[in-house]
């Protein structure tokens, strides 16, 4: 059985010098088999598995404060676990974020702003002003290793914001008329530091 075996992504590390990775059979040609959460130390000899309900796909979203966090196929939340106790569902608010280019830092856009987390999930930073990210694509993206770029929407107008890891926020672009689908990444527009904060 452990030659037919196969996985939904790539294996993910941790800071603290662990792998994680997703093991299945699929089920082509009658094969039935384990869907299973793996875990072991980069050097081997400290694995643990944990069996998971096959009836689910579950993909690896990486490590979050030293748990691995998967989602599955037709679930509205994800799920982390420690590979001991029972999986448990968490909204997808908590999931990981967008990877900062240099692997530091994490990026995501929750109800209350933008979030900036180390790599393992603990968070470093919050930017709590509301309206980032209310587009259908690209919602979030890393412009450098200092910043990041999202959407920001105000009064039925929309711009690229620009928040940098230390909570400086500034405009990227000009304010526009707020579409759904969102607006491209612009060259920043000079003098417009303040004007995003002041909730216009």
């Amino acid at each position: 059985m452990r030659a037919s075996w196969t996985s939904t992504g790539p294996a993910e590390t941790s800071p603290d010098g662990r792998v994680g990775w997703v093991s299945l059979v699929p089920s082509e040609g009658g094969r039935v088999g384990p869907t299973e959460l793996h875990a072991d130390s980069v050097d081997g000899g400290a694995a643990v598995s944990q069996r998971l309900d096959r009836s689910r796909v579950p993909f690896l979203g990486g490590w979050f404060r030293g748990q691995l966090v998967y989602e599955t196929w037709g679930d509205a939340a994800s799920f982390v676990s420690d590979l001991v106790h029972r999986p448990r569902p968490v909204p997808r608010a908590e999931d990981l974020g967008v990877l900062q280019p240099d692997g530091a830092y994490r990026a995501r856009i929750t109800a209350e702003g933008l979030e900036i987390l180390h790599h393992d999930g603990a968070p470093s930073r919050v930017v709590r002003l509301r309206g980032f990210g209310r587009t259908m694509f690209a919602d979030l993206a890393w412009e450098d290793d200092r910043h990041v770029l999202t959407t920001i929407t105000r009064n039925g107008r929309q711009a690229v914001a620009r928040i940098g890891t230390g909570g400086r926020v500034s405009l990227a672009s000009e304010w526009r008329e707020a579409g759904w689908v969102g607006v491209a990444f612009l060259p920043p527009a000079h003098g417009t530091a303040a004007r995003c904060c002041r909730g216009r």
